[in-house]
């Protein structure tokens, strides 16, 4: 699982610094004043690989879509990744050739780029 803090006082911030130093944690920020607090065997890509994997299904199976820092991971491991803004593709791990990615605005940009895939 994940705890979302909503980082609106010092001592939030404070305490989020201290955590950065446990192993165990990922701490990435999810939108503004929004910070996701994951164990790190799940944060790279949200627990994608385990449901993957429970599913019998691979990244090359999936597609994701995602607007934050958070997102980051299994954007870049999902055959179609979907960068939501403010996120856009120049963030993400170099493509492999069977994977797609695109910038979009909105939903219906997302909707007309999977139409176009096919």
């Amino acid at each position: 699982g994940k705890m979302l803090l909503l980082a609106d006082t010092a001592e939030k911030l404070a305490h989020v610094e201290d955590l950065r130093g446990d192993p165990d944690l990922t701490i990435v920020v999810s939108g503004p004043g929004y910070i996701d607090i994951v164990h790190a065997d799940s944060a790279a890509t949200k627990g994608g690989d385990f449901v993957l994997a429970d599913l019998g299904l691979s990244w090359s199976d999936a597609l994701a879509m995602g607007d934050y820092e958070n997102d980051i991971g299994m954007l870049s491991k999902a055959a179609v990744g979907l960068c939501m803004a403010p996120l856009t593709t120049d963030r993400l791990a170099p493509a492999a050739s069977w994977q797609r990615r695109a910038n979009c605005a909105d939903l219906a940009e997302a909707r007309a780029f999977l139409d176009a895939l096919g």
